[in-house]
């Protein structure tokens, strides 16, 4: 039987008390970093994104589709990076990693598109801090998803390979889909140690 004196039950709130300051810190320290790898992750997929459609863009000012397509794949192999596609300005799928879907016309209200498409009239401008969402895929996997807006320039309308005028000012959307399996495996590693850390601690300070 534990000793009921009050050196011992003072000893015990004590422990408690700083045991659960301990995990109250250990939650803090968590949420800070599970946010500062969401908010590098986002950085990555963003930059990614605008360097891919700069490349695009050029290739397609040369018409070369082929280089495109090789330039999607190609990225879609690199590590973390769940899927890539290219959309048209009507939301069909030109280029995809998954090939089976290429040539479908995706729901407005789809993830990759909702951003754009919460009205009638589709957004001409979109900030870059809400180009990207979180969201989980039907196996419970975490996504991030980013969106680049592949805009009509002078240089697009005035090419000689195009049909589209200068009145289009979107040609379309390139969806970069990076997998967030990694961090979300870092951040239940860490939570647990700091558990276990935290619990062992109000352990040793109880003497048990």
């Amino acid at each position: 039987m534990l000793p009921q004196t009050l050196k011992f039950k003072v000893g015990f709130y004590v422990a408690i008390a700083l045991t659960l300051a301990m995990l109250l810190f250990a939650l803090f320290v968590i949420r800070h970093q599970r946010n500062e790898l969401l908010r590098a992750a986002d950085h990555h997929v963003t930059h990614i994104s605008e360097v891919i459609a700069r490349g695009m863009r050029y290739a397609m000012l040369q018409n070369r589709p082929d280089y495109v397509f090789r330039a999607i794949q190609d990225l879609g192999r690199q590590g973390n990076i769940s899927k890539v596609r290219l959309f048209s300005k009507e939301g069909r799928i030109i280029h995809s990693t998954y090939l089976p879907e290429i040539g479908q016309v995706v729901d407005r209200k789809a993830d990759a598109c909702i951003l754009c498409h919460q009205s009638e009239k589709p957004l001409e401008h979109v900030p870059r801090a809400e180009r990207t969402r979180i969201y989980a895929a039907p196996d419970g996997h975490r996504l991030l998803g980013s969106m680049e807006v592949i805009r009509n320039e002078h240089s697009c309308y005035t090419a000689s390979c195009h049909a589209h005028t200068s009145a289009q000012t979107v040609l379309g959307v390139l969806d970069i889909v990076y997998s967030l399996d990694e961090i979300d495996a870092t951040m239940r590693t860490s939570t647990l140690s700091i558990a276990f850390a935290g619990t062992g601690k109000g352990f040793a300070l109880l003497g048990l």
